[in-house]
């Protein structure tokens, strides 16, 4: 897989890119911070008005699925004894996600 392709899969699941953009600011959280900032931007509401067992089930998929594969793709740091996570490079992925922002338009169609 070239690093484009680690980068463009990292980037593929919503949980993935709330996360990026919340480290982008900080460069470091706890995980139970990025957690419940990706729970209020997924869900589009502050998180006292989110179910319980949907934090706890964003919470628990972010420690097995989605961080560790952030950090194959060498995009941050976890310290699973400190809970704490770090930035490390976010640069090209920042850059993606403003494209893909930017990008109103349907992928093929012509400009």
């Amino acid at each position: 897989m070239s690093p484009d392709d680690h980068l463009f899969r990292a980037l593929s699941h919503p949980y993935r890119r709330h996360a990026i953009a919340a480290l982008a600011s900080t460069n470091s959280m706890t995980l139970r911070d990025v957690s419940n900032t990706v729970v209020s931007r997924t869900y589009g509401a502050p998180l006292t008005d989110v179910p319980s067992d949907a934090v706890t089930d964003v919470y628990l998929s972010l420690v097995h699925v989605h961080v560790p594969l952030l950090e194959d793709a060498g995009l941050l740091e976890y310290d699973p004894h400190r809970e704490r996570i770090e930035a490390v490079d976010l640069e090209g992925a920042m850059r993606l996600l403003s494209v893909v922002a930017d990008d109103r338009s349907p992928v093929g169609s012509a400009r």
